[in-house]
């Protein structure tokens, strides 16, 4: 999933910036569609949050700049904003470089620095922190453009054709440009791909242009256009199939989790992930609330045979094991498999989950006669 279908949210960033530029009326003004630097227009500085990237992410983003040229520098902030002078980049090993920069600066923010001292640019950055991927670029207008728009843009799922929100796109003002940060859920990236022939991703962009009016407009794009097969023929989409236990067909846990072998499971969602890659996520295991435990919870596991699965041992099922997880708040703390520290996904994600799984239910008739509670779950 994270080289074919998040790797291609970078192309979606750029669909995005076309977007915010055709949604502009044309009678804000013929000056204010002025874009600065032509075909360069789709782009932001090379300004790294160190809390959303890996080494390895890191060392990629600079390598993706310098190209493995020397004269460049970064200058690396704490996170109580305290500066470094400017550290030389390195043409070769910018792995242990990055490694270095992280252990040092922890979850600061990396200036990469052309030679001539001035800020890089790049058309996207890539990052990732558990299971969260990151991505940004920017768009360049005028100044005076950018002083009287407001955008406000979101990332969605369209699942047979109900409508639920990803993420929420943070755009923020520059001087002549908007930077734009994509921050998505692996978990409910996953589900809005579940259903494939079935899933779209969509993008909604409000404008308010200096008060006077506001536009918004959507664009839903099916799952097909970010799958690709580089051998050619026919592309596999992601195919999904709801199970639910029964007296007559039960269903345990056929993991690789030892203390949870042979654990009663009492409803799974099973994503076939077609040509989806896989890579660098392949072995995720996350545990939610109290999975294998009296009170219930919820399992997900990414497979090495290429299969996802969304799996509970709540006598109540997947949507009432996600309810039943969330904090007082409305988030849910998702345990990873290692140790590593607890992922939070925030109230609005756990409602538009929540809305993803139910529409996911409902949609399957292989489960309606045992499970006459699909579809309206979420309510």
């Amino acid at each position: 999933m994270k080289a074919v279908t998040i790797g291609k949210i970078a192309r979606l960033l750029i669909i995005v910036a076309v977007v915010v530029i055709l949604a502009i009326p044309t009678f804000a003004g013929i000056e204010s569609f002025k874009i600065k630097g032509g075909a360069d227009f789709v782009g932001t500085e090379a300004i790294y949050e160190l809390g959303c990237m890996t080494e390895s992410d890191l060392a990629t983003n600079i390598e993706d700049v310098t190209n493995g040229e020397s004269g460049y520098t970064i200058v690396a902030e704490t996170e109580s904003g305290k500066k470094s002078s400017p550290i030389v980049v390195p043409t070769k090993d910018l792995e242990d470089f990055a490694a270095g920069i992280k252990s040092t600066y922890g979850n600061g923010t990396v200036t990469l620095l052309k030679p001539d001292g001035t800020v890089a640019t790049q058309q996207t950055i890539m990052g990732r922190n558990g299971m969260t991927q990151y991505v940004y670029t920017g768009v360049k207008l005028t100044e005076s453009l950018v002083n009287m728009v407001n955008l406000k843009v979101a990332l969605e799922s369209v699942i047979y054709e109900k409508r639920s929100t990803i993420s929420d796109v943070q755009m923020d003002k520059r001087e002549d440009s908007y930077r734009i940060k994509i921050e998505i859920p692996y978990i409910l990236f996953a589900t809005a791909l579940a259903d494939g022939a079935h899933s779209k991703i969509g993008i909604a962009i409000g404008v308010d242009y200096n008060s006077f009016f506001d536009v918004k407009v959507r664009m839903d794009m099916p799952l097909e256009r970010f799958v690709s097969n580089a051998s050619g023929g026919e592309v596999h989409l992601p195919s999904c199939e709801i199970k639910k236990a029964t007296s007559e067909d039960p269903i345990t846990y056929d993991g690789d989790k030892p203390e949870y072998k042979e654990l009663p499971i009492q409803e799974e969602i099973v994503v076939n992930t077609g040509d989806l890659d896989l890579s660098g996520i392949e072995g995720t295991g996350v545990t939610i609330g109290g999975f294998g435990e009296t009170d219930g919870g919820v399992r997900l596991e990414v497979r090495e045979n290429g299969t996802i699965k969304v799996m509970t041992d709540d006598t109540a099922g997947l949507v009432e094991a996600f309810k039943q997880s969330r904090e007082e708040d409305g988030s849910l703390i998702i345990n990873l498999d290692g140790g590593d520290d607890p992922i939070v996904v925030e109230p609005e994600q756990m409602d538009s989950l929540l809305s993803m799984v139910d529409e996911l239910l409902a949609a399957h008739p292989e489960i309606l006669d045992i499970y006459p509670g699909a579809g309206g779950l979420s309510s």
